[in-house]
């Protein structure tokens, strides 16, 4: 890489201010920055102007900045002194090219309006500002990458349309006038919020039977597991929809009584995971019908799980974790039983099908792997969907009892990826202190890690239980878990 050479022009407004000037040289040229700085080059019997034209004249000069205070600007626009002189030069350039990358000014200070002191030649322009202590490592970065010529903010490479774009017939659920309702009225604390969030609900539920697998949609010679897979990505603006909600839930408002809403949300999208007939629909159907409905449900609990851990609502969190949810299932004969909450985490097969067809990876879990594709890193990071998807994980093997017929287990698509993973998850690193177990302990509705021991002592004796990945890998709860140190801290 080049070394970048820079000319410094400022005003010898004071010695206080001349001392700030020499720091920034001193730091610039601590990165890697050729300084030209006229206390550091003339000497006795050197002329000052030919100096100041080399701004100009010197090629090698590759960036230059304006050190701009009260002084500067006043010399600056009167033309004044070596500042005037440099003014000429500079002010010429600046104008003849709207798009120039050589000159930047930079702010020492304000003025008592907290406004910028900038010559009238450099008016509408984009400055940094290096006037406040608190800020100053921040923006001397971004000095320093303009000076590289390396942005700060890197635009990224273009990607592929998404497939909801790409449909010339995009599904539409009308969702959009009940979200930013039921948000305004959580956030404003408005009596009827509660009403509001379930009308958000049910119109998401109802309008969701528009992504059931169409006739029409077979008979364009669209492969089951291609029409899924393309369904998952139209939905993606209502999964991030559904999102913004799920977090103005947790922020504001009553979290718990909104998590009760949200609960029986999911309870009602295990209505779309056993045949059907909806209107329009195909009377024929195979088991990869469904997978569109279990693929977002698993991720939109997933995220609302994490959602509430993140914002510290545990008591919000173990509603939809602790919850029984009564459902039908394929083979209850049309009989609707109490599960846990498994009932929300049903294999999509389709989507590993989907990959073979089209010469995907072979993924140990698609699910999770289409998961980490699509992460919205605005709400949850994949670190903490894999933490709410090894507590979900832990809640049915905590209630399981002998001779309960009905228990199911949560097999953890997300999570499985965490198998050889030493650290644990950050809740339970915190959970080393008693007093933060003793907040999270709602998620598990225990009173103490002497509740957990028969799970974890379980553990240990049939490790073969954990879930697997390949022939490589069990999932490593006790170190995801901390189990060891929960609670030993003060």
């Amino acid at each position: 890489m080049q070394t970048p050479k820079l000319f410094i022009s400022y005003s010898w407004s004071s010695p206080d201010h001349e001392e700030w000037v020499d720091k920034l040289a001193q730091e610039l040229v601590s990165v890697g920055v050729d300084v030209t700085l006229d206390k550091w080059e003339l000497r006795e019997g050197h002329d000052i102007y030919a100096f100041m034209e080399q701004i100009e004249r010197d090629s090698a000069t590759t960036k230059v900045i304006m050190i701009c205070d009260w002084k500067y600007k006043e010399r600056a626009d009167s033309r004044e002194k070596g500042v005037g002189v440099e003014t000429q030069i500079i002010s010429r350039q600046v104008y003849e090219s709207t798009n120039q990358t050589k000159y930047v000014a930079v702010l020492s200070e304000l003025d008592d309006q907290g406004q910028p002191f900038l010559p009238i030649y450099y008016k509408g322009r984009i400055y940094i500002d290096l006037s406040n202590e608190e800020t100053y490592s921040e923006n001397f970065k971004q000095l320093v990458h303009w000076v590289y010529d390396k942005p700060l903010k890197v635009k990224p490479p273009l990607g592929k349309p998404p497939a909801y774009i790409l449909e010339e017939n995009p599904t539409v659920l009308g969702t959009e006038v009940a979200a930013r309702r039921c948000k305004d009225a959580i956030k404003t604390g408005k009596p009827y919020a509660s009403g509001a969030l379930s009308e958000y609900f049910q119109t998401l539920y109802q309008n969701l039977e528009r992504f059931w697998i169409q006739d029409i949609e077979l008979k364009e010679g669209k492969t089951r597991e291609e029409i899924i897979f393309n369904h998952i990505e139209e939905f993606l603006p209502y999964r991030d929809e559904a999102l913004s909600v799920f977090e103005v839930m947790a922020i504001y408002g009553n979290s718990q009584e909104n998590a009760q809403v949200l609960y029986k949300f999911f309870e009602n999208l295990t209505h779309y995971f056993v045949p059907r007939k909806p209107e329009g629909g195909t009377y024929s159907y195979t088991d990869l019908d469904f997978d569109f409905y279990k693929f977002i449900t698993y991720e939109l609990v997933l995220y609302a799980i994490a959602i509430f851990i993140n914002h510290e609502k545990f008591e919000a969190a173990s509603v939809i974790l602790n919850h029984r949810y009564y459902v039908e299932t394929t083979n209850s004969g049309g009989r609707k039983v109490a599960l846990n909450i498994a009932a929300l985490n049903q294999f999509a097969d389709s989507l590993g099908k989907y990959y073979q067809l089209n010469d995907g990876p072979r993924y140990h879990s698609p699910t999770g792997a289409l998961i980490k594709t699509r992460l919205n890193t605005q709400i949850a990071s994949i670190d903490q969907l894999a933490q709410a998807d090894f507590i979900a994980f832990l809640i049915p093997e905590l209630t399981k009892k002998t001779g309960d017929y009905d228990w199911i287990n949560w097999f953890p698509k997300v999570a499985i990826y965490y198998t050889n993973r030493r650290s644990p998850h950050e809740i339970f690193a915190r959970a080393a202190s008693k007093s933060y177990f003793d907040r999270i302990k709602t998620l598990f509705l225990v009173e103490n890690k002497q509740d957990l021991e028969p799970l974890f002592t379980y553990f240990k004796t049939y490790p073969d239980v954990l879930p697997r990945v390949g022939d490589w890998g069990r999932l490593n709860v006790f170190d995801l878990s901390n189990y060891e140190k929960l609670a030993t801290e003060r």
